[in-house]
């Protein structure tokens, strides 16, 4: 199946597909997406099979992680729940971020603006609903530059789910468009109960925000 993610490689190919995304145009965007994922599974000619290999496999580790905190917790193991939720996220962390910026930290309290639809169609004159999330990431990347929030900031919100503004408590999917996380992807996040959860989209994928 999968062979040993080199970093190294992944982290070439990553400044590869944030230079295709920085250009425009989904094709250089995707082509530059699957080498990351070749990369990282190392069978580019089985790229879809052992992709999606390599997610279903992450599913099963996370999966068999939340069992074993509910038995900790049902055993009240405070240290065991806390040890296992720590490697949990970790996981979590790994699969949807990059090399490049894991582990940054913000100097300040970040201030967060949520555009939604409708703001953006004001923004730029036309909706954005339906063109690739590769297209809308460039253009805002245009407007606004450096205010663009990163996968920093998302880590920010996860850790401090009370800073979580409330607009974004709403179950729908929100952005973080400055980067492409390690597998390519376009990072959101959308809020379950109580805190926000790390997802992606395709950079290829329609926008739909």
């Amino acid at each position: 199946m999968s062979e040993k993610i080199n970093l190294k490689a992944r982290s070439e190919a990553y400044k590869d597909a944030k230079s295709a995304v920085e250009k425009g145009g989904p094709e250089a965007v995707g082509a530059a997406r699957r080498m990351i994922n070749e990369e990282k599974i190392g069978q580019s000619e089985e790229f879809e099979e052992t992709a999606r290999a390599d997610m279903e496999a992450f599913d099963k580790k996370q999966k068999a992680l939340s069992e074993q905190i509910e038995v900790a917790r049902t055993s009240r193991n405070r240290e065991e729940v806390a040890r296992l939720e720590k490697l949990y996220d970790q996981n979590d962390a790994e699969y949807h971020g990059n090399p490049e910026t894991a582990g940054a930290k913000l100097e300040k309290e970040p201030k967060f603006v949520v555009l939604d639809n409708a703001k953006l169609k004001e923004i730029f004159g036309e909706t954005l609903i339906g063109k690739p999330a590769s297209e809308v990431m460039r253009l805002v990347k245009e407007k606004y530059g450096d205010k663009v929030p990163g996968l920093e900031h998302r880590e920010y919100l996860i850790s401090n789910p009370d800073k979580v503004p409330k607009q974004m408590q709403d179950g729908s999917y929100y952005y973080f468009l400055r980067e492409l996380n390690a597998s390519g992807g376009v990072p959101c996040a959308y809020w379950g109960i109580s805190e926000l959860g790390r997802r992606a989209t395709s950079p290829e994928s329609g926008w739909w925000g």
